[in-house]
């Protein structure tokens, strides 16, 4: 009779070991998908984008979407933003639709930022399957195509061949000294914008764009290829170790107006800390490349400096 209970025991022992052990399966994480309209327009016109939201038992949307603020105006739709990114911000509705207004020709992404969250019941952060939608906005008839220069000057340096509205590459030298390409490019029409990128000179080739977008839309590239020299004594770097230029400065003082006072817009951040979670970057303003701050949530940040009478 005991090596019968003896048995038992040791039976009963094995499959309680057995349970202790037992790993269950993780358990995948919820998705949600969301899904952006696509839209055409004409300038002047104001467009509605559909935004949905599918998941199992979805609670809660914080969405954070993005757009190109030079062709689009946020009207209405969201809780909160502008400038390029709107918030929507809701504990109920899944479905939304925010209203642009159209005010320059060109294409503009319509998409969700990574800091965008959704929650279900059962779990606070879903993955998220987005996709990207898009506003194409057509220029009327009466809108200039121009996108010409009628001059181009660099300093220090010389063009070469000499400035031509036609010619789009150009060569020019600069020495050991020089840290940036001061460039006066002026559009043939009024109405067109002129953006300036790569101005920094490194030691070695460097590449300068000047880029003309006419009133409709209609761009041209002209190209400054730049040789700086090493200078006494250094060794010119090797084409895979030359540094290429992320960040560019205006070249011209560019200013914002706020409640009727004149701010410069200040580009040189050398001197600022960046709140917690931004980072240096380009931001297109009214046609120009300032430099500015961009954070996780996607807002854009710009240092103004108040211009004194």
């Amino acid at each position: 009779m005991k090596n019968i209970l003896k048995k038992i025991f040791i039976i009963l022992a094995s499959l309680s070991l057995s349970v202790g052990t037992f790993i269950m399966p993780a358990m995948a994480a919820e998705t949600a998908t969301v899904t952006i309209s696509d839209k055409t327009a004409a300038v002047g016109d104001e467009v509605s984008i559909a935004i949905k939201v599918k998941g199992t038992d979805v609670c809660m949307c914080d969405l954070w979407i993005t757009y190109d603020s030079n062709i689009l105006q946020a009207v209405s739709g969201f809780s909160n933003g502008g400038g390029g990114t709107v918030r929507i911000l809701s504990t109920e509705a899944t479905s939304f639709t925010v209203v642009f207004k159209a005010i320059n020709p060109g294409s503009s992404k319509i998409s969700l930022s990574a800091s965008s969250i959704i929650s279900s019941i059962k779990e606070d952060s879903m993955t998220i399957n987005a996709g990207v939608g898009s506003i194409v906005v057509s220029a009327p008839s009466s809108y200039s195509s121009n996108c010409g220069l009628s001059s181009l000057n660099v300093s220090p340096g010389t063009l070469s061949p000499a400035f031509s509205t036609n010619t789009i590459s150009y060569t020019t030298s600069v020495g050991s000294d020089c840290t940036k390409l001061i460039i006066s490019a002026i559009a043939e029409d009024l109405k067109s914008t002129v953006k300036v990128a790569g101005t920094k000179m490194d030691i070695g080739a460097n590449t300068t764009t000047i880029t003309v977008t006419a009133q409709n839309g209609t761009t041209k590239s002209y190209v400054i290829s730049t040789m700086k020299d090493a200078g006494a004594g250094v060794t010119n770097p090797t084409a895979s170790s030359i540094k290429t230029d992320a960040i560019t400065t205006p070249v011209v003082n560019i200013t914002a107006i706020i409640s009727n006072q004149t701010y410069n817009i200040n580009s040189d951040l050398t001197k600022h800390t960046l709140p917690a979670g931004y980072v240096e970057t380009e931001i297109e303003y009214n046609g120009q490349t300032v430099i500015g701050a961009k954070g996780a949530n996607g807002l854009t940040i710009m240092y103004l400096v108040k211009q004194m009478k």
